[in-house]
């Protein structure tokens, strides 16, 4: 189980940053993702989250691209996620 969330650095930052409308992987404000994440404490358990969930935006200091490359060079596949409602 990941219990990362609460010491995270993104807290309050608005979570329309860590996607893309059209699911590219270019970023708007990418210079602050990357700087917000890269001084956060619980960076790695994000980015270990993200490779092995299929989740979408941007999550560990990595965009959704970046992800995909290394789970193909760690032979990591990713978890679907799913939702439940009730």
């Amino acid at each position: 189980m990941y219990n990362f969330t609460t010491e995270a650095n993104c807290i309050g930052i608005d979570v329309n940053m860590f996607f893309t409308e059209d699911g590219s992987s270019t970023f708007a404000e990418e210079n602050l993702l990357k700087r917000t994440c890269g001084a956060c404490v619980v960076k790695s358990e994000c980015l270990d989250y993200a490779l092995n969930h299929a989740v979408m935006g941007w999550w560990g200091g990595t965009s959704e691209l970046q992800r995909k490359r290394l789970r193909q060079k760690l032979g990591i596949t990713a978890e679907p996620l799913f939702l439940s409602y009730g």
